[in-house]
């Protein structure tokens, strides 16, 4: 089980502020024993990072997303130009996932086209993920594309699971893999076990994480809420449909993944430590109707 640290922490998602310490609280967390980590601008904090991570015994995943939508980086991009800005960009926060010790590096595709251009951008977003597996696994790094949704906040590309299956299918290789997020899957209105289901054979990483849809909430949309926020759509059944489904895909045991993340983000008005501890129940409740 991770955490994912600049979600819980949002005031670290630029890559500057209390990252060490903040890192240090979910660290501190017995029950915790993976933390997904961002970019961290100095060097000096990133080494702070990395020997906290050690002393802790935990592992490592990298998730890029956060520079992605800061720099726009988009992996299917129409315009070689653009598309090769994305590469270089991620191909140097790879050494930086390596430096900290990440298995796992995680990416997800950039904004929808028009229906008819679908093809041709999924096509690009495989050849960009085939090179990045290339460099990743020089470094020991596999790589997984997350889904996100597709119209209602980030308005991704990838996109609706059966397609984010279609380009692992295209890229092929041995490195690469995908990664489901419960609360995507709800804002796709898809189903957490026939999800699963499809992306099985692809599957290396996966959150538990809660979203609203109505309208005028201010938790509308991909803000990964506090589980239990009026209008959430993350119940502790789907939750555990998600966590069976992945126990019956055998997610668990596979060599290269298994790997599950609580993903929540606090409101102004809230703790992150408090937050932390309100997920980790609601996990514990999941796991008790397993």
């Amino acid at each position: 089980m991770g955490v994912v640290h600049a979600q819980l922490y949002p005031q670290v998602m630029g890559g500057e502020g209390p990252v060490v310490e903040t890192a240090g609280v979910i660290a501190a967390e017995a029950a915790v024993k993976v933390i997904e980590v961002s970019h961290v601008r100095d060097e000096l904090t990133r080494a702070r990072l990395r020997q906290l991570i050690q002393s802790g015994g935990l592992k490592v995943i990298f998730n890029a997303e956060s520079m992605i939508l800061r720099q726009k980086w988009d992996l299917g991009a129409e315009s070689p130009a653009a598309l090769e800005e994305a590469f270089t960009g991620l191909r140097g926060l790879m050494d930086e996932a390596a430096f900290l010790g990440a298995g796992l590096f995680v990416v997800m595709s950039g904004p929808d086209t028009a229906p008819e251009g679908r093809a041709a951008a999924r096509a690009r977003l495989a050849e960009s993920l085939k090179r990045l597996c290339d460099e990743g696994g020089k470094l020991g790094l596999a790589v997984s594309l997350e889904s996100f949704d597709r119209d209602v906040d980030k308005k991704c590309l990838i996109g609706p699971v059966a397609e984010a299956v279609e380009v692992a299918k295209a890229v092929k290789k041995d490195n690469f893999g995908l990664s489901l997020d419960l609360s995507h899957i709800l804002l796709l209105k898809e189903s957490p076990g026939e999800s699963v289901s499809q992306a099985k054979n692809f599957l290396l990483h996966a959150q538990i994480s809660n979203c609203v849809l109505a309208e005028g909430s201010p938790s509308r949309g991909d803000l990964h809420p506090t589980f239990g926020t009026e209008g959430s759509l993350a119940s502790v059944d789907q939750a555990a449909e998600f966590m069976r489904a992945l126990d019956k895909s055998g997610f668990f045991k596979k060599p290269n993944g298994g790997y599950v993340s609580l993903e929540v983000r606090p409101r102004e008005e809230e703790y992150s430590s408090v937050v932390l501890s309100g997920a980790l129940r609601f996990l514990s409740n999941t796991i008790e109707k397993l």
